[in-house]
């Protein structure tokens, strides 16, 4: 059923009325011209070449910044790779070139985790090349001015395709949302033109929609758990200009979390957390480790619902320390976990900041490297090494280096393919016991592929 449009929350009509730097509607778009008539320009031949651009400074540090933005455009789907090239027409300016494209289908360049490929020469000659460009993605090409004379710069800009320019783009909201109340909305580039008609549809039923400017709102649906919405752009002849279509998932139910497991490794000082979690339907999307009052640590995804991290709790050594975690799904739902009180343990007296190897190596006599850091200047010291294989049978090593910024041993034989478990033991001069720290890593082959096969 459907309920009165809800107009849009104050948060939304702000972020539409004022938009980002990447979002500004007051530059003007420059004018896409087929091809190429310059004969002095090295551009010229492109299918579509933009000649004599003007740039000014731009925040070198931000590439959303720029003033010189293309888009959002799509390619045409014949197109089996896109080239951009661009020839600077002014000495010393140093111009970047990026390629935006839009990841979650709200045509909308939502930060730098959407650029796709870069260019970033100390000169305005730069060149982008991506092949197999996926079938209907939409994008944007950006020039910062990263160093600009005062009187400005040009540069030509050639591509080896059309763009398609598309005329709907900033739609708010897509993906999955935590409620529907509220209006869709987006943007149009500019006013309909005489003869051209705006159908949008929700559900693939037809709704009435509002027009305020460039800015259209139309209603959700009440009381659906997912819906998709569409709109479409038409000229006098029926002809398409352009079709947004969009989804919604509503997730009002935040991540349920099953387990929290923790450990110190006390040769290392680090607090290792594993989290297990779950949400229906959106997704979990990030969990956040909050360990008292040092700073909070994001853990990464591992597959199954688990989720890994690791603290430095160098600090509170001979302590406790107070953990919470933070798990937050796709559509803005978060679940805080109850308190988890950890005892850290003192500081040993020799802590190791780093070993290798470790995972995979193909190295069959691997260097075994440590870097022990000791608490107090030590004495007299040794450390000694057992290499153990999945058999429980031992390997010999040698030494190579026993010194206080490094530790170094070697296999005696070469090992073969399998895991194997190394075990680090430091005694010094005034320690009450011996410092043992234990890893494993596996020795593998190298699979060389039959492209890479010499044949005689």
């Amino acid at each position: 059923g459907w309920g009165p449009a809800a107009p849009l929350s104050s948060g939304e009509a702000d972020w539409l009325a004022s938009p980002a730097p990447h979002r500004r509607i007051d530059r003007e778009r420059p004018v896409i011209t087929p091809g190429c008539e310059q004969d002095s320009s090295d551009v010229s031949g492109w299918v579509t070449c933009l000649a004599g651009e003007q740039l000014t400074q731009d925040d070198a540090d931000d590439p959303l910044s720029a003033d010189w933005v293309l888009g959002p455009f799509t390619v045409p789907e014949a197109e089996r790779s896109i080239t951009l090239e661009s020839v600077g027409l002014t000495p010393d300016l140093d111009m970047d070139l990026y390629l935006f494209r839009d990841s979650n289908g709200n045509r909308l360049i939502d930060g730098m985790n959407e650029m796709l490929e870069s260019s970033t020469s100390p000169t305005a000659d730069e060149s982008i090349f991506v092949p197999d460009p996926p079938a209907g993605s939409v994008y944007w090409i950006y020039m910062l001015g990263w160093s600009v004379p005062e009187e400005g710069g040009a540069v030509d800009l050639g591509l080896s395709f059309t763009p398609v320019p598309l005329r709907v783009d900033s739609i708010i909201p897509t993906g999955a949302i935590g409620s529907l109340l509220g209006e869709f909305a987006f943007r149009l580039d500019r006013p309909l033109d005489p003869g051209e008609s705006l159908d949008c549809f929700v559900d693939s039923a037809r709704v009435s929609h509002q027009v305020r400017g460039l800015l259209v709102t139309l209603p959700r649906p009440v009381g659906r758990g997912s819906t998709s919405a569409e709109a479409v752009l038409t000229d006098s002849t029926g002809s398409v200009l352009d079709r947004a279509v969009w989804d919604l998932c509503v997730d009002v139910l935040p991540p349920v979390v099953f387990s929290i497991d923790t450990g110190v490794d006390s040769s290392a000082m680090v607090l290792e957390i594993t989290v297990s979690a779950t949400d229906e339907p959106s997704g979990v999307m990030s969990i956040t480790a909050e360990p008292g009052d040092l700073e909070a640590v994001s853990l990464s995804e591992r597959g199954d619902g688990e989720w890994r991290g690791a603290v430095d709790v160098l600090p509170l050594a001979g302590s406790t320390c107070s953990l919470v975690c933070r798990i937050s799904d796709e559509a803005g739902n978060d679940t805080v976990t109850d308190t988890v009180d950890v005892h850290i343990p003192p500081r040993p007296d020799v802590m190791l900041d780093a070993v290798r190897p470790t995972g995979t190596t193909y190295d069959h006599r691997p260097l075994i490297q440590l870097y022990p850091s000791f608490r107090d200047e030590p004495g007299d010291w040794s450390a000694s090494l057992v290499l153990t294989d999945s058999t429980g049978s031992t390997h010999d090593t040698e030494l190579l280096v026993l010194g206080p910024a490094a530790l170094q041993f070697r296999p005696s034989e070469p090992l073969a393919e399998g895991e194997y478990s190394a075990c680090v033991t430091i005694t010094a001069e005034g320690m009450t016991e011996p410092e043992e720290h234990t890893w494993s890593f596996e020795v593998a082959r190298m699979q060389w592929s039959s492209v890479n096969a010499v044949t005689p």
